[in-house]
């Protein structure tokens, strides 16, 4: 007996090789199956018959044969209901109810190849469903929803799945342009063919420049292959967006701009969300390259945002080193602390005031921004060059402080005349917590260190937080014995 479904036993393997006609139960069988293995019900109370609905097609013709079976209409598709806050396990076990096949027998799969094979992992559907919209973006389901576009799954047996990758896999590449041919082997040459620098720079280093980076490509190139069958994280997708975005605020040509796009490399991509978009800890070191000189820059940001019973622990920091002197070899060191900072210097720090945990515990924002106007024209300089005939003049100052920080994830809107939009993070899949009063903030000092005159807007701060509760002196979470237990100091 199988010891998910209750029906035949697999032969062994790790794949179940029979067809999903075979392992379909009967109502008396399903019944009973459900009766012993009853699921949370919280698949069935998010959904109703309003709801909006997904079709579920099949991949071969035995799929497409348990659909008509389990189809009242006798049509090869069945229709799931769905919501903006549910889960690919939820939607699974109501395609449990439908077809009359155990959830542990069936992969499914987007209409862009990936496929989720991992159905109990409760990844929000605004985050697990993506299309292209009309315009060319990435849009949510919510999204989707809205524009009443139609989210179609196809349904895979096991046994199916080696035939479905072989011709539908979703795969990731992150360049915008290709290298060119050359059989040179002039070091500056070939970067020039394989990075299409922009009037680069005469020097001895382009030989390091070129091993390097190439190596960086190669690692990148290594990690996005994990992700074959899967959309990329939320992280890689706000880093590039941030890039997209800095970058199109230049006066760049648009294959100068994918230039710039590929020279900046995510090293370092490690953290998590909760499957529903709430970033709790993120750590990410991206190396921009120069385009038109052997060096590069790195930023480094690490984020942690955790709430207890009566308080919350966050602080956002971002780090920036300049690499002025380029080797061949790949290092991804990254600040340690206070006396191994490896050459890392502060951008911008963000946190709560260190206040005792209690009823009264309140966020106060402390915050620091460290990159000075003359530093900015450093990295400008190492980055862009000064000639008149590079891209120097086409890269303005906020652009470059919108490329840092998106480089690490971070899509920041910059105003910089009266009656443009408010500063905003933009969020997309991610929400970074305790940030989102800082945009304002983010603003005025980026607008202070490039020399822009302050908006009307400067002089409001809405950061500030009024402490109304006036009960409770003394109280800390130090004199609750929640979350602990005898002899443990840790909350």
């Amino acid at each position: 007996m199988c010891p998910n479904c209750r029906g035949p036993p697999a032969a062994s393997g790790a794949l179940d090789a029979r067809s999903l006609s075979e392992l379909r139960l009967s109502d008396t069988e399903f019944a009973q199956f459900r009766k012993d293995a009853p699921p949370a019900s919280m698949y069935r109370s998010l959904v109703d018959q309003k709801s909006p609905k997904l079709k579920i097609i099949g991949f071969n013709e035995d799929t497409k044969e348990v659909l008509k079976l389990s189809n009242p209409q006798g049509e090869d598709y069945v229709e799931v209901p769905w919501s903006s806050m549910d889960s690919v396990l939820w939607i699974a076990q109501r395609l449990e109810d439908i077809i009359h096949v155990s959830l542990h027998h069936f992969f499914l799969a987007t209409d862009d190849g990936v496929v989720f094979k991992s159905l109990g992992e409760l990844a929000c559907t605004i985050n697990a469903f993506k299309s292209r919209d009309q315009i060319g973006g990435w849009a949510s389901s919510s999204y989707l929803v809205f524009l009443k576009l139609a989210l179609v799954l196809t349904l895979l047996a096991h046994a199916d799945l080696p035939s479905y990758i072989s011709s539908n896999l979703k795969t990731h590449s992150w360049w915008h342009l290709e290298p060119d041919a050359t059989s040179s082997t002039d070091p500056l040459e070939k970067c020039n063919a394989e990075f299409h620098l922009i009037h680069p720079e005469k020097s001895k280093d382009w030989s390091a420049y070129l091993e390097q980076r190439q190596k960086a490509v190669d690692a990148f190139e290594s990690e996005l292959s994990d992700f074959a069958g899967e959309d990329l994280s939320a992280i890689h997708e706000h880093i590039d967006e941030g890039v997209c975005a800095a970058l199109g605020a230049t006066d760049l040509e648009e294959d100068e701009q994918s230039v710039l796009h590929d020279a900046v490399v995510p090293l370092i991509v490690d953290g998590s969300d909760d499957g529903w978009g709430n970033v709790s800890r993120f750590d990410v070191l991206s190396r921009i390259y120069s385009p038109t000189r052997p060096k590069s820059v790195d930023v480094y940001l690490e984020y942690h945002y955790r709430t207890r019973y009566s308080s919350v622990e966050f602080f956002c920091n971002v780090w920036y080193r300049a690499n002025t002197k380029m080797t061949p070899d790949l290092k991804t060191n990254i600040p340690r602390g206070p006396r191994a900072m490896n050459g890392f210097k502060s951008l911008v720090s963000l946190g709560l005031a260190d206040i005792p945990p209690g009823r009264r515990w309140r966020g106060i924002d402390e915050r620091e921004w460290n990159l000075s106007a003359e530093q900015l024209e450093g990295l400008h300089g190492l980055l862009c060059g000064t000639g008149s005939d590079g891209i120097a003049e086409n890269i303005s100052r906020v652009a470059l402080v919108r490329l840092l920080l998106g480089s690490v994830g971070f899509v920041l809107d910059v105003a910089e005349h009266n009656g443009d939009k408010d500063e905003q993070i933009q969020v997309a899949d991610l929400r970074w917590e305790g940030t989102d009063n800082s945009a304002r903030w983010l603003g005025s000092n980026i607008r202070r260190i490039c020399d822009i005159s302050a908006l009307e807007q400067d002089d409001h701060d809405t950061d500030n937080e009024v402490d109304e509760d006036e009960g409770d002196e003394g109280h800390s979470d130090e004199e609750d014995d929640f979350g602990r237990r005898d002899g443990c100091s840790h909350q």
